[in-house]
């Protein structure tokens, strides 16, 4: 049986249709006395990350460091890089802010969700020993000043 094409005035959802119309759904008082959800300010943690991160993305350009450094299987490549932290943010240190990789997120994933806190720290280790870090002069007095304090 062979199926008529549909004219532009017959299709079922036209404008003038009640089918096309708002949802009662969508428009209950419910959702509209639901409170909006507030955002938390920036910490000084986070205050410092964006410092740090607008470095780290000149420092990184001017090295020409624009792909994913840890190029794990399945990697993205190019797209959708981020910085890799050597460890998670609740363990940093003062200057662990500025140890990091380029990753992609697919290789960032698999860095934070797959392993451990050891292994993660040992992979970005690696690449940066490799690479070399990519840190301010005076960044890099102040890590003198404290290993030979220690």
């Amino acid at each position: 049986m062979k199926r008529s094409p549909i004219k532009r005035s017959q299709t079922p959802l036209s404008r003038n249709t009640p089918l096309r119309s708002r949802s009662v759904l969508k428009t209950s008082v419910a959702a509209a006395e639901r409170p909006k959800s507030t955002l938390r300010a920036i910490g000084k943690k986070g205050s410092a990350w964006i410092k740090v991160r607008k470095e780290l993305k000149k420092r990184f350009e001017w090295a020409g460091i624009t792909t994913c450094e840890l190029k794990m299987r399945g990697c993205w490549f190019n797209d959708g890089l981020s910085f890799c932290h050597s460890k998670k943010r609740r363990k940093m240190q003062d200057l662990d802010i500025w140890r990091v990789c380029l990753g992609c997120l697919h290789c960032h994933g698999i860095l934070d969700e797959k392993m451990s806190h050891e292994e993660m720290e040992q992979t970005v280790e690696n690449i940066i020993e490799k690479r070399g870090l990519l840190v301010p002069p005076l960044v890099l007095q102040q890590i003198q000043r404290n290993q030979d304090g220690s």
